[in-house]
């Protein structure tokens, strides 16, 4: 079976060095993340062929001119939340390529001259959440004058009192996604802001706070087809009915989504008749209602929506105080004829201070074409037979963080559920059952539920799983579990490939059938194991088949023999610190780097970034030599990526022997280059190694 990816990065090393900030970015191929890091400039020397760049959340001040000029291959820039105060002239200089820059929620109070100069190919511009306090009709002129952009798509501003769209964008022809950001609780959005335009070809609108706004107001947008409202909580009054009268607008039009979110009033709401009737006589997909304080559903009302609603795939209702109206809004659901996704999540949660005798789920009907649902912390109580009608289509089902104090029910109706979250309920009394209407289960999510209690106090719990044998991903972290049932993994298993343990209270390596040929990651970080002993030991390589395993240790103590003392991962990387964070460590402080070159390591995305920090250090520090490359398995340097390509020649090579009948290619001859190639000219042989599992 093919338990891991086994990656080998061979580190030898003998001295310490400081690690810089810009160091710390996570560099994945052309993808460099710096996001979060405290910096407070712009990294230099980053990768020049860097494509993608995040700068989110440090804190930048300044950005300087000539800036990103050495990265002409740059398509994406993320500037946000840096406090930056100042944009230099000629910051952008250089950025031909570049399609999206995010300069969103800083301090910016303007933009000098020619800022954007050359960006002919940007595509989306984030300028809004900053201080250009006085952004009325000329000053965005002025912007879009600098800007000369024919190609811009998506385009996020602030806006203040008596603001009007300027003629100017009648040149922004491809512009089809527009960000409003109100600073002001004066703004109102009416037909007056479209005094100088006629009719704009915006698709996806989003405004965030929304003090006013008329019932005309998206009659200039004929092409409209999404629309996010944050109304906001700062605001004298709540606008929740204009909002819903705005959208008598699209009475008989097609739109894909409608969401109204972050309304949260001391008074509340109650979605009665007169509001939900304008948003049934628009054939709409996607309906979001989120964080707004409804505190009542009437079920009249929601009775109509969902007969009329013909056109739904997806609703959401979350982060609001429904009370007492769980299953009663659930239960006239069913006549929403196309939904295919219902989210009920974090709604009642004043209403379950005290425990029912009663779970609040038992027998409910499903639309017949639900193929996702969610009803995430809501509910308490003791959790009973769940009998599911129409629920044939369901493929998802997520029920975490509901208060359920005993887990002794079973659930039917709902045999092709592939997906099913349980995580965050209280398991301790638990049933054989449970999961026994779960035959096509693939992904099982049982984090902190409390399962260590449940299986002590469960008769026969090594069957808790005996029905669920397609399960491919096992989640049972952070549930307090002293020891594994006895056969709970012993099963055959058709396509287990993930078993996450974490953060239990294991003493020994879990046992699992050996004719499971799929499984790649057991995750046993924080727990209580203190080595593996011979029998663990030979478990572990009885599950291993065609895997790069058996060929490192092989590795190991052929090198080790030739009085090399190897560090590898399973057994000196520090406990409870992330892979990152050791590789980082591991080639900081290292001498030479030895990258086995397999099929699997080109694969894995670790091994990318194991890579570009190597290369980063090495050539940074003018340490070329540091890198030696060993190639196992028959690889086509076109095939390498990139980064192992651009630092080729600068490399030692060494092929491992795959064809004896080849001169010189023995295995012999390979462990003598070797050899000479990680020895110092002192004959000084200090050496680490890093087996990392992915």
């Amino acid at each position: 079976m093919q338990i891991t990816k086994i990656i080998l990065l061979w580190i030898v090393t003998d001295l310490q060095e400081g690690y810089s900030n810009e160091t710390k970015c996570n560099v994945q191929s052309t993808i460099v993340n710096c996001c979060n890091l405290a910096l407070t400039t712009i990294p230099r020397h980053l990768p020049v062929n860097a494509t993608y760049l995040d700068l989110f959340k440090n804190s930048i001040r300044i950005v300087p001119g000539f800036t990103f000029q050495t990265l002409r291959y740059l398509t994406h820039l993320h500037l946000e939340r840096n406090g930056i105060q100042v944009i230099e002239k000629n910051a952008f200089h250089g950025l031909h390529r570049l399609r999206s820059l995010h300069l969103s929620f800083n301090s910016i109070k303007l933009f000098p001259a020619g800022t954007f100069d050359r960006l002919n190919g940007l595509q989306e511009l984030s300028i809004d959440n900053n201080k250009l306090q006085y952004l009325q009709d000329n000053e965005i002129t002025k912007i879009l004058n600098m800007l000369k952009i024919m190609s811009l798509r998506k385009f996020s501003f602030d806006i203040y009192p008596n603001f009007k769209f300027p003629s100017q964008w009648g040149t922004l022809s491809e512009l089809t996604d527009l960000g409003i950001f109100a600073r002001s609780a004066k703004v109102q959005f009416n037909n007056a802001m479209f005094a100088h335009v006629n009719l704009l070809k915006i698709m996806s609108l989003s405004i965030d706070v929304v003090p006013f706004i008329s019932e005309d107001f998206f009659e200039h947008f004929p092409k409209l087809d999404s629309i996010t409202l944050s109304i906001g909580t700062d605001l004298p009054k709540n606008p929740i009915d204009q909002v819903f009268k705005s959208f008598g607008v699209f009475r008989g039009r097609n739109l894909t989504s409608i969401e109204i979110n972050t309304g949260r009033f001391d008074n509340g709401f109650t979605l009665n008749y007169k509001r939900m009737k304008y948003l049934w006589s628009i054939c709409l997909k996607r309906l979001t209602l989120n964080n707004l304080y409804i505190k009542d559903i009437l079920i009249y009302a929601m009775q109509e929506f969902s007969i009329k609603s013909t056109c739904l795939e997806y609703l959401e209702f979350s982060e609001n105080t429904i009370f007492d109206r769980g299953a009663s809004v659930i239960a006239v659901m069913n006549n929403l004829k196309n939904l295919k996704v219902l989210k009920i999540t974090r709604n009642w949660r004043n209403s379950k201070s005290k425990r029912s005798q009663q779970s609040s789920l038992f027998s409910f009907v499903l639309p017949k074409t639900l193929e996702e649902l969610y009803v995430e912390h809501n509910m308490g109580g003791d959790m009973s037979d769940v009998e599911v009608i129409n629920g044939f289509n369901l493929r998802v089902l997520s029920l975490k963080d509901n208060e359920m104090w005993s887990c002794i029910g079973t659930f039917t109706g709902i045999t092709n559920v592939e997906y099913f979250d349980m995580s965050g309920w209280r398991c301790e009394k638990l049933s054989i059952n449970l999961l026994y209407g779960f035959p096509n289960l693939k992904t099982l999510k049982a984090s902190g539920s409390h399962l260590g209690k449940g299986f002590v106090n469960l008769a026969g719990a090594g069957s808790f799983l005996s029905k669920n044998l397609r399960l491919k991903d096992i989640n049972l972290s952070f549930n307090k579990i002293n020891s594994i049932p006895d056969g709970l993994l012993l099963r055959r298993f058709e396509q287990l490939s993930s078993v996450n343990m974490s953060y239990n209270n294991l003493k020994i390596f879990p046992k699992f059938h050996a004719s499971i040929k799929t499984l790649k990651i057991i995750d046993l970080t924080f727990n209580s194991i203190t080595r593996f002993n011979d029998e663990d030991i030979e478990h572990i390589e009885s599950l291993e088949n065609q895997t790069d395993s058996v060929w490192v240790k092989q590795f190991h103590d052929k090198v080790n023999s030739m009085g090399f003392e190897l560090c590898l991962h399973d057994k000196d990387f520090i406990a409870g610190e992330s892979i990152a964070v050791n590789v980082l460590n591991a080639i900081d402080s290292s001498r030479k780097v030895i990258f086995i070159i397999t099929h699997e390591f080109l694969k894995s995305s670790w091994g990318s970034y194991e890579m570009e920090m190597t290369r980063m250090h090495a050539f940074q520090k003018g340490r070329e030599d540091m890198v030696i490359v060993v190639v196992k398995d028959d690889i086509k340097i076109t095939d390498m990526p990139e980064v192992m390509k651009n630092m080729w020649i600068k490399i030692t090579c060494i092929q491992w022997p795959n064809d004896d009948n080849l001169p010189y290619n023995t295995e012999e001859i390979f462990y003598e280059k070797m050899k000479m190639s990680l020895q110092r000219r002192e004959d000084t042989t200090l050496l680490y190694s890093r087996n990392s599992v992915i």
